[in-house]
């Protein structure tokens, strides 16, 4: 059928870097959830933690040896398997980082996209591992809808009328491209 595109088949090994994509965004969403349910606890208790990672991992280790707070020895226990569980996810995702990382010096294509502005490690694996040979895009146009970045149209009787972008591609292909132009 001329008229007919295909769409390009991806490699194991493409299908392998997009299931590490996947792990680590799981991974990631696990440990969120986990910190907060530990700030919620210990908010329950009249002990507040700032947001972020780092303040949960600096000031939690001071709560737990503070005998005077008034947690239970049995809140301290589920506390401490708390803070143990996102500790092995934060392992994890490092682990899971260090393969990327692996399969990114191998690849000069990887290499490539790297020396774009804004474009690390994370983003230049999960192009090159979702899109693969990027000559299947006849043109950038044709790239840039399939990423859902063209706006939506809603016209009618000759009144052409633009909404924002239809956002029909991957998800986490724009998101990683939009933390990358911050």
């Amino acid at each position: 059928r001329p008229n007919m595109r295909f769409v390009q088949i991806k490699t194991e090994e493409q299908q392998a870097v997009l299931a590490l994509h996947t792990e680590r965004g799981i991974l990631i969403r696990e440990r969120i959830a986990c910190a907060n349910s530990l700030r919620a606890t210990l908010a329950e208790f009249g002990i507040t933690i700032a947001a972020g990672q780092s303040h949960l991992t600096r000031e939690l280790p001071a709560i737990l040896e503070d005998g005077e707070n008034g947690l239970s020895p049995f809140v301290r226990t589920s506390i401490y398997r708390q803070s143990k569980h996102i500790r092995e996810l934060e392992e994890q995702v490092k682990q899971v980082e260090e393969a990327l990382a692996s399969w990114y010096r191998t690849q000069e294509a990887c290499q490539r996209m790297a020396k774009i502005p804004g474009v690390g490690m994370l983003t230049a694996t999960y192009v090159v591992a979702a899109v693969g040979n990027a000559r299947q895009f006849s043109t950038a146009k044709q790239f840039a809808s399939w990423l859902g970045l063209t706006p939506k149209e809603h016209s009618s009787g000759g009144k052409q009328q633009l909404g924002g972008i239809s956002k029909r591609g991957d998800g986490y292909f724009r998101y990683l491209l939009v933390h990358g132009a911050r």
